[in-house]
């Protein structure tokens, strides 16, 4: 009896136990699948936080971020820059938040729109935002998953980094992807727009390959390049390169048929056309042979209307590349070419201007200089065509030989800001100016150097004798000032 009696305690004991874990487990911070890996992972949330600040150099975002890519993988580096991705736009208000996840179930077509109570206990204060999902499902491709349904483990992953999101009482939509043809994700991207407003926030969580050179990867050819846009391609081109810290820019690619195509059709939109794009971090495996690198993009949407380029630090390397090879091509035509990586920014047609020095012990000596303020082509190709030209047709200078291109230095400005001016004392130093007298015309850049000496009228009437006019012909009612901005780097 009384074996039984405390078989009984025993038993009544061990079940409250397990309530009381149970229960504490329901009311901790992390996710019971964060939980779970833990012990293989060591993850803890203010752990990854406090690394990634060390690990990577963000920048800071002031404008409205439309789309964020993240890493879906589960591996120490990505948790790194998961919490650093999030970090760098924690700062940024936002009324509506679209994850957009891929699903483990290969059998499963379509997009689901998750409400299975086993999804829902994941989401605190009641933010699944059930407006947009009714909207979605109005769709034939959006529907409810009512079946038993395993949600992605990463789903819980990404909402433990989301945590100060629930905290201000933000609406979360989780949208899991299935099977869907190329066709299908075109109207996917495009309802996911109309859902989407100046304080939405798509993330959009992608596989991302390790040990990969993005250029290596493109599966298509150098002349075709630009054309990436339009073309369903496994890599995500539109890259900005940010220093992180004293580590090399590396890049890998974005995997995940779906992830990366919807990522490219939501950029072809023309809600988010005028976005620019941010290399926010990446980071590389101590273990040499290994070589993992993992990189996360974010895009931010310009305030402006209409596209405005943004050249960061990435795509001025690319460019000076561009037109250290166009130099080689006028010697050595059949070489291959380099492979560069074409961003969505060098795609679009920009004013730029291609200088060429002269390299010696005395200092650097002009070699010929060439430029269009605006043109039709993409940046990438005036680069090209500028620095041939700037090489043979500037009649200031002999045709660049072979045996210079050691010792030739390129310099690259791009053109901005270009406004046509009446009033001519709004006219500053710093301001590049362009004349434009009947055919004739001149152009000079703004001067970083300030002098007490300086007048707009000596500086247009040097462009009147730089054209072959008379001196005062910038003063005749026919005549055409602009002045604009420029980027140079070399």
């Amino acid at each position: 009896m009384r074996r039984n009696v405390a078989t009984i305690l025993f038993l009544l004991v061990s079940f409250f136990i397990y309530v009381a874990v149970i229960c504490l487990r329901e009311n901790s911070s992390l996710p019971s699948h964060i939980e779970q890996v833990k012990p293989e992972l060591d993850l803890n949330l203010s752990y990854f936080h406090q690394v990634s600040l060390q690990k990577y150099r963000l920048p800071s975002f002031y404008s409205p971020i439309s789309i964020v890519a993240v890493p879906s993988c589960h591996d120490a580096h990505a948790h790194y820059l998961t919490s650093a991705v999030y970090q760098s736009i924690s700062k940024h208000l936002v009324d509506h938040v679209i994850l957009i996840l891929q699903s483990e179930d290969h059998v499963f077509h379509g997009v689901a729109l998750p409400t299975h109570r086993a999804v829902e206990k994941i989401f605190i204060h009641n933010t699944l935002h059930t407006d947009s999902i009714e909207q979605l499902s109005e769709h034939v491709l959006f529907h409810y998953y009512d079946a038993v349904y395993h949600a992605p483990k990463n789903l819980e992953l990404q909402l433990a980094y989301m945590r100060y999101y629930f905290d201000a009482k933000t609406l979360i939509t989780p949208v899991i992807m299935g099977q869907v043809t190329d066709e299908n994700l075109v109207e996917i991207a495009d309802q996911l727009a109309q859902i989407a407003n100046e304080k939405t926030l798509i993330v959009v969580a992608v596989n991302i390959k390790s040990n990969q050179n993005v250029a290596a990867q493109s599966a298509f050819h150098q002349q075709s390049q630009l054309e990436m846009y339009a073309s369903d391609t496994s890599v995500i081109q539109a890259i900005q390169g940010v220093p992180a810290g004293n580590n090399d820019i590396s890049t890998g690619c974005l995997y995940g048929k779906y992830g990366y195509i919807l990522l490219l059709k939501l950029l072809q939109l023309e809600k988010y056309s005028n976005v620019n794009s941010h290399f926010v971090g990446y980071d590389q495996s101590e273990q040499r042979q290994l070589q993992q690198s993992y990189a996360a993009f974010v895009y931010e949407q310009n305030k402006a209307k209409g596209y405005k380029n943004y050249i960061g630090y990435y795509e001025q390397q690319q460019l000076i590349g561009i037109a250290y090879d166009a130099l080689h091509e006028l010697f050595e035509p059949c070489k291959v070419k380099k492979s560069h990586m074409i961003s969505y920014e060098m795609t679009q047609p920009h004013g730029a201007f291609v200088s060429l020095y002269a390299m010696s012990d005395h200092g650097t000596l002009l070699r010929g200089c060439m430029g269009v303020m605006t043109c039709q082509e993409p940046l990438s190709e005036i680069i090209a065509e500028m620095a041939k030209q700037a090489a043979t047709l500037d009649h200031r200078f002999y045709v660049l030989k072979y045996q210079e291109l050691k010792s030739t230095m390129v310099s690259i400005s791009l053109v901005t800001n270009l406004t046509q001016v009446t009033d001519f004392s709004t006219i500053h130093q710093s301001d590049g100016i362009i004349f434009e007298y009947g055919d004739c015309s001149a152009v000079t850049f703004g001067s970083k150097d300030f002098h007490d000496t300086w007048s707009y009228q000596h500086v247009l009437t040097d462009l009147c004798f730089q054209s072959s006019v008379a001196a005062q012909s910038w003063q005749q009612p026919d005549a055409k000032i602009f002045t604009f901005n420029s980027i140079d780097f070399q």
